[in-house]
């Protein structure tokens, strides 16, 4: 039996399922648009939605030569959401994303990949929600305006901070993890709670540990305007089994954060926290020192955002020692004519950029930005600065 079970799965490459997701998306997409609506659901059960972005990007870090590959492009991704109303307290969530792939801002692709993939169950007498599936891992108050793929509808700019760029593996992404989350919603707080098979993206949790995150956010009333704070916690061990896209270390964090906004299109914020990447091993360093500060000031079609943010590990001489070997690099340099960016070094990234919107549901967005490393790699500098334009639209 393990034999043929063997068989089927090595046929069952994670391309072809990626073809049969897209042939399954355009059937769908034939039908919705042929078929009478009372064929299809009832009272709009069934909703399609989603995002798509185009952009040019043009980075320059410091120690790149004649010769290096540049990462000067143009590059496109897609989000396409379907919602089901399945009963008037019960509604599924099933969420695809694709790019052509092999951009600098790690989008899945050419393969379109299933992002969240959910059930959540509405408690209107409590105010409260259950959600069963895969969902963006709710660690900040911020996860709720990341850019997320090709939706940055959300974000002043376009790249997330620091943090959630090590969070997610991407710039532009959000971490997905799979479990159960429960959310509780009332006039002065919110409360998140989750379960899950951890860091990793997938539901391979071989060695049966679970993470545990959430938070807490309350409301402060004030003469004029809006205060929000949040605290947050997480914990996955994922020492012994981290999948693909896991952290590999017993990862664990907490995070402050506050914000003020005294009228609707104007808010300043920020977080502060800690994060552990626990390696198991006595002689090295495993804690980063988190931080951002965010402003966005809006009027009428347009609006101004500035963010600046840092990551700060304990160990920070970049000798290349004695800083845990799990601890991502969150910036945007890479290896460069054989130097490769140690990670124990302070990085900072400055963000500036406006957005106008041509449309309710189109607008397009520039950002100029700076990683700026404070140590040198084998004495060289590897500082990226750059520049993105991008058109943005919604479904």
């Amino acid at each position: 039996m393990n034999s043929i079970y063997n068989i089927i799965r090595k046929r069952i490459s994670r391309q072809s399922i990626a073809y049969w997701s897209m042939a399954v998306l355009f059937i769908n997409s034939i039908v919705l648009v042929i078929l009478p609506s009372s064929l299809v659901a009832q009272d709009d059960a069934v909703t399609v939605g989603g995002a798509y972005l185009g952009l040019f990007n043009y980075f320059d870090q410091e120690n790149s030569g004649i010769g290096e590959p540049e990462r000067n492009q143009f590059d496109v991704a897609a989000n396409i959401d379907f919602e089901w109303k399945i009963r008037s307290n019960i509604k599924g969530l099933f969420q695809l994303q694709g790019s052509p792939g092999g951009g600098s801002f790690g989008y899945p692709g050419p393969e379109v990949e299933i992002t969240d993939l959910n059930i959540e169950f509405s408690f209107a007498d409590q105010d409260a929600t259950l959600v069963a599936g895969s969902f963006d891992s709710p660690f900040g108050m911020q996860t709720g305006s990341l850019s997320n793929n090709a939706d940055t509808f959300g974000n002043p700019l376009l790249m997330n901070s620091l943090f959630y760029s090590a969070f997610a593996g991407a710039p532009m992404g959000t971490l997905n993890t799979i479990g159960v989350m429960g959310n509780y919603m009332h006039e002065n707080f919110d409360l998140s709670l989750a379960v899950t098979n951890g860091t990793d993206e997938s539901a391979n949790n071989s060695d049966g540990g679970f993470e545990v995150s959430g938070t807490a956010m309350g409301i402060i009333p004030v003469a004029q305007g809006e205060v929000r704070v949040a605290g947050s916690y997480i914990n996955s061990d994922d020492r012994s089994e981290s999948g693909a896209t896991g952290t590999s270390s017993d990862f664990s964090g907490w995070m402050s954060e506050a914000l003020y906004a005294p009228a609707s299109d104007i808010y300043i914020k920020g977080y502060f926290g800690s994060l552990t990447y626990n390696d198991n091993l006595d002689t090295t360093e495993d804690d980063v020192i988190i931080w951002m500060g965010e402003v966005r000031y809006g009027q009428d079609r347009w609006h101004l955002g500035a963010r600046i943010s840092g990551w700060m590990p304990q160990d920070e001489d970049a000798d290349g020692s004695g800083i845990s070997g799990l601890i991502p690099n969150p910036g945007l340099a890479l290896q460069v004519a054989g130097t490769m960016p140690v990670i124990d070094q302070k990085i900072t990234r400055i963000q500036v950029g406006a957005g106008y919107g041509l449309d309710d549901d189109l607008m397009i967005k520039i950002e100029i930005f700076m990683d700026n490393y404070d140590k040198a790699s084998l004495t060289e500098s590897t500082d990226v600065q750059g520049v993105i334009i991008a058109l943005n639209g919604t479904i």
